[in-house]
């Protein structure tokens, strides 16, 4: 494994993402690379730092009961509503026609024998 992979590892790893078992592999990678064990450490103390001096904001209690009002201003018209599922079922369908000829391209460039 190369240290680019670990690079999005460390990252992932800072925000809680990274499953047990890669962060098993990154900690023993950490261990024995010294310039990733240096990046990593950056980045921790670069996340403690951006944590400690980013306040959350201050948002004014009227901001609540505005906010439904300004959502609904912006809502599509009903008559649109129909549009996200037509959609959907039209990319099942040609992805339901598609997909024999694309096996047939990759049995073809690909032999099994």
């Amino acid at each position: 494994m190369n240290c680019e992979m670990f690079e999005d590892w460390m990252l992932e790893e800072i925000e809680g993402s990274l499953p047990a078992g890669q962060r098993a592999v990154l900690n023993a990678h950490l261990a024995a690379c010294g310039s990733c064990a240096r990046a990593a450490a950056d980045h921790h103390a670069l996340d403690a730092l951006l944590t400690a001096s980013l306040k959350p904001p201050q948002v004014p209690s009227s901001f609540a009961v505005s906010l439904p009002k300004r959502r609904s201003a912006l809502r599509l018209p009903a008559w649109l509503d129909w549009l996200e599922p037509v959609a959907q079922f039209a990319t099942i369908a040609l992805l339901a026609l598609a997909l024999p000829r694309l096996w047939e391209v990759f049995r073809l460039t690909f032999p099994l024998h």
